[in-house]
């Protein structure tokens, strides 16, 4: 084969991979471990090019290790549960569990395209029983220490996927997933307490020296640990309740109190409220301030303060929140309003829209009848909220949990009913799903709930180390893999993923499964691949319309309109790709034109990894180009092709290719151990390919070198491009395969060698050459005779008189 074809050369090479289990792992414990860890997809049908940045990125990073003699696990798996699969498959008449595996043989096959060095031995598929049934034993342990409840409380509902949602997952009062608004509601749900961890998770971050400041940022911040100043005043009207407690940032800001807001959902409000209560609770928005007729005393200034009622969610939600400066200075709950008495006199005990004040939480800020001589009590308060697990949807995780019916006392499963699988899904649309159970010989149901799926992905990672194992954690691979040395990821999974991650990590510490008490040493945060979105209104839903089937129309006033099939499509700006905005790109078509390798190379080479760009295919034939340029400069060596000749095999030439080569390898292996400036390690190795092609000679009698020197070559290109360097390498006559060959070093053996010897005549100095090491006289002498120069050709060597030889310094031939 002299022509560089990517489909035959990566076809065989894949194949010779999956035959072989190349990259299956196992414990070697007189080996140094590496855990590579890219976030496993969600099986929506196809991956797009975002997917292959973040693999690509985990890949190079596993072969780099593989051939720096770690034992390097870097697996895959499916997060398969969600509400996703449960839409599609009620919109395509099919149930989830098909919609959902057929899409998972499709992106592994997609993957497997790709030549990612993943052990596909460990693969896991949450939604299968054998991976759930823990996650359901796990569940059971919470409740019984005491980590896992159940509580009615106001929880964000969205109405479009008729589903709770976490505090974390809603964004502007939205939900993350669809961008409905988000309402609250009061029903009874799962709870894990978080909260308990809310210390560790906060302080522990410090620890993660290799986290991008960023992400431990935004941590901080969605955890919110605030020190605040409790006191407690007076109730002067005539209630059961003689005290308030309240938190403020500083005592000194009691001198400026001018009013005190409490919450709606405050139990002082209800006894406030009395009989009107429930008129209140029917009307109340989130933007109105009761004023009540209740005045608190304030001994410190003398004085009477009105107290008033907000149903503003951010109390209701959280007693502390990021955007809190939009209502309140300085972060305080109490805050002065001067005009607060003109909009009184005018709004008199009505409620008062646009008023967006906020008092101190209801969870905190009451204490009935509290003695306590201490004025100022310090206290510590964080942000964070229990997280609600609880999810009303088919598709998930069942909750291993039940409840008598005669008394509703609720009991877990028996470990002998587990796992409680997922029901057939025609029982469930039929409504004949059966959730009687007998638990110690009492008649009980069934909880109907499904856990979050952020839960799924909160321990998955342990799991890839012994999918198989009849516990939920093998103890000993575990501690032999963890904690992962890299993990790589997108950032805004920050407040949601990746805490849950950590915070799943200590509970599995705390129950002795594993000795680490944060899940990864190391985690990257890849940029976003962005690219054009447009849609079109039909009966007021936006329909998406993928960017490579828009027509752009430009008029004489420079402006351009945008048609989908003769339709006008609305331009909405660039965003991430995603199936949900039909604005991804399938990789299948630019592997089919121009191979796995080229497109891998290509989207790392077009930006820093850490970096969004925006998706341009049009550079994507440079790649190309570069690859057939490696191919082309190895098969003329193997076939012979005569470059010009070099005379000296030794010159000055080959001497700054060797100084370039030492140099790059030192650069290259800096840049993907540390800096993780893959783009630019790339780049180093284009120049190296340009300078080889150079200067090196490709000549028969130099073949030992130039095996040598483009063996260096393919190893250093042979995390980026795998296939072309597997390829290649074996053409170049090794046995072994390039996949646990060893890293290049600077200075590397098969340059380091040389000695710089000099050559006399008749004790007249002619010429200082680099050559191997300890060669003998005879060896000299014929190496001599091969130079073809002509100040030495004029030499007769075989009539000599005499040779004065200092091994390895140099040699002085005196000729008759």
């Amino acid at each position: 084969m002299n022509k560089y074809n990517p489909k035959k050369i990566e076809s065989y090479v894949q194949k010779f991979w999956e035959l072989n289990n190349t990259f299956s792992v196992k414990e070697n414990y007189n080996k140094k471990k590496y855990y590579c860890l890219s976030m496993f997809p969600y099986p929506s049908g196809k991956i797009h090019v975002g997917h292959v940045r973040n693999y690509t990125i985990g890949d190079i990073i596993s072969r780099f290790y593989r051939m720096n003699n770690r034992n390097v696990l870097y697996p895959i798996g499916w997060d398969a549960f969600g509400l996703p699969a449960e839409n599609a498959a009620i919109n395509n008449n099919t149930s989830p569990e098909e919609w959902t595996l057929n899409n998972i043989n499709i992106m592994r096959k997609q993957l497997k395209s790709l030549g990612f060095s993943f052990d596909w031995k460990k693969e896991i598929l949450t939604c299968s029983n054998k991976y759930y049934i823990w996650e359901q034993y796990f569940l059971k342990k919470l409740f019984k220490n005491k980590m896992l409840y159940k509580k009615k409380s106001s929880v964000n509902w969205c109405p479009y996927d008729n589903t709770v949602l976490s505090n974390e997952q809603v964004i502007n009062n939205k939900c993350w997933r669809c961008d409905s608004k988000v309402h609250i509601k009061n029903i009874n749900q799962w709870f894990i307490k978080i909260t308990k961890y809310a210390d560790k998770l906060f302080y522990d971050l410090d620890k993660l020296n290799y986290w991008p400041e960023k992400v431990k940022l935004m941590q901080k911040n969605w955890i919110g640990r605030i020190e605040w100043i409790e006191t407690k005043f007076k109730i002067l009207n005539n209630l059961n309740i003689k005290y308030i407690n309240i938190y403020l940032n500083n005592k000194y800001e009691l001198t400026n109190l001018d009013y005190i807001v409490i919450s709606f959902q405050n139990k002082i409000s209800k006894i406030i409220l009395g009989n009107k209560f429930n008129f209140y609770k029917k009307f109340f928005n989130k933007n109105n301030l009761l004023k009540t007729d209740i005045y608190i005393e304030h001994k410190l200034i003398n004085k009477k303060i009105n107290l008033f009622i907000s149903n503003n969610n951010f109390i209701i939600n959280n007693f502390f929140y990021k955007n809190i400066d939009n209502f309140t200075k300085n972060n305080s709950y109490i805050k002065s309003f001067n005009d607060i008495n003109e909009i009184l006199n005018k709004n008199k005990n009505i409620l008062l829209k646009n008023a967006f004040i906020i008092s101190n939480n209801s969870k905190y800020n009451i204490n009935f009848n509290k003695n306590n001589n201490k004025l100022f009590i310090k206290k510590i308060i964080y942000n964070l909220k229990d997280w609600c697990i609880s999810r009303q949807r088919y598709w998930g995780t069942p909750i291993p949990m039940a409840k008598y019916v005669k008394n509703n006392f609720i009991i877990p499963i028996p470990d002998k009913y587990l796992p409680i699988n997922v029901p057939l899904y025609n029982d469930f649309l039929n409504k004949s799903t059966k959730n009687n159970i007998i638990i110690n010989n009492k008649l009980a149901i069934k909880d109907k709930d499904t856990v979050d799926t952020f839960v799924q992905s909160s321990w998955y990672y342990i799991r890839y180390i012994s999918p198989n194992y009849c516990k939920m954690i093998n103890k000993e691979l575990a501690n032999y893999w963890l904690p992962i040395d890299q993990y790589i990821g997108g950032i805004e999974h920050s407040n949601m993923h990746l805490l849950y991650f950590r915070f799943f990590n200590k509970l599995m510490k705390k129950f002795k499964y594993i000795k680490y008490s944060e899940p990864s040493i190391k985690l990257l945060c890849q940029g976003m691949i962005l690219s054009e979105t447009f849609f079109y209104l039909k009966e007021n839903k936006k329909i998406w319309v993928n960017f490579k089937d828009v027509t752009k129309i430009c008029n004489k006033e420079n402006k351009y309109s945008y048609f989908f099939n003769k339709i006008e499509v609305n331009y909405a700006g660039l965003s991430k790709m995603s199936k949900s905005k039909n604005n991804s790109v399938n990789p299948d078509t630019i592997i089919k034109k121009y191979g796995a390798d080229t497109l891998r190379m290509f989207i790392i080479f077009s930006a820093p990894v850490k970096c969004d760009f925006v998706w341009n295919q049009k550079n994507i034939i440079g790649i190309y180009r570069f690859l057939n340029k490696v191919w082309n400069l190895v098969i003329k060596f193997i076939y012979n092709t005569d470059y010009e000749s070099i005379d000296d095999l030794y010159n000055i030439k080959k001497n700054k290719l060797i100084i370039f080569i030492n140099k790059t390898i030192d650069n290259i292996t800096n840049d993907i151990k540390y800096k993780q400036s893959f783009n630019i390690s790339i780049s180093s190795i284009m120049k190296l390919t340009n300078l080889i092609k150079k200067n090196i000679n490709l000549n028969k009698n130099n073949n030992e070198f130039n095996i040598k020197i483009l063996s260096v070559l393919l190893k250093l290109l042979y995390p980026f491009a795998p296939h072309i360097s597997f390829f290649l390498w074996k053409k170049l006559g090794y046995k072994n395969t390039i996949d646990f060959e060893t890293w290049p070093k600077k200075e590397d053996e098969c340059f380091n060698n040389k000695i710089k010897f000099i050559i006399y005549i008749n004790n007249k100095f002619i010429k200082s050459i680099n050559i191997k090491k300890d060669l003998s006289k005879n060896e000299i002498l014929k190496y001599i005779k091969t130079i073809n120069l002509l100040f030495i050709k004029k030499y007769e060597f075989n009539n000599y008189s005499k040779i004065i030889f200092i091994k390895n310094k140099l040699i002085n031939i005196l000729i008759n």
